[in-house]
Order: C-alpha cells, then sequence, then structure tokens
C-alpha cells in the first residue's frame, strides 16, 4: 500500500520510502564493512520483490551504496524474485 501511496507522490509516502532505501543501502555497507570488501570493485544486485515497488526505495539505496565509494555499483538482477527463490530453495536442498 505504501508503495502505491509513493507512486501517487504523496510526500509522508515517499519519504518512508527513502528511509526504507537508506537503511537496505545502510545494511549493505555493513556486509561490505564486515566482509572487509571497502576496496573492490564489486555490484551489488537488488533482488526480491520490494524492490520492484519503489524507484525512491532503489535510489535512495543507490544512492547509500555508492556514496561509500564510486567502485561499488548496484544493479538490477538478471533474474527476477521468484527465479532466486527457486535457487534458493535447491541448494538448500541438495
Amino acid at each position: 500500500m505504501v508503495f502505491d501511496v509513493a507512486r501517487q507522490g504523496d510526500p509522508e509516502a515517499v519519504e518512508v520510502m527513502c528511509w526504507a532505501g537508506d537503511a537496505l543501502g545502510q545494511q549493505a555497507i555493513g556486509v561490505i564493512n564486515l566482509l572487509d570488501l571497502q576496496a573492490e570493485t564489486f555490484e551489488v544486485a537488488l533482488i526480491g520483490s520490494l524492490h520492484d515497488g519503489s524507484p525512491v526505495l532503489n535510489h535512495a539505496l543507490c544512492e547509500a551504496v555508492c556514496q561509500r565509494g564510486a567502485q561499488n555499483s548496484v544493479c538490477a538482477p538478471l533474474y527476477s524474485a521468484s527465479r532466486w527463490r527457486c535457487v534458493a530453495r535447491h541448494v538448500m536442498t541438495h
């Protein structure tokens, strides 16, 4: 519902999407730091249906990750969220 209202331009809903995107970006940065990848060049892939719902959320996430270093970029996934779930299920059962 928040996604729909944000798409319609509601300022509070857009702010929620910005906050959520920044929070996800900060989590990605935490993983980058934990794995000591700050000096590496890599892509951060957006996977999951959450990223289909709001360009505002994705933009805020991209901004948070890219501010940590120009070498990092954020990209769309090669496969849909349902494809990734299928792959994850296969890996976990074999």
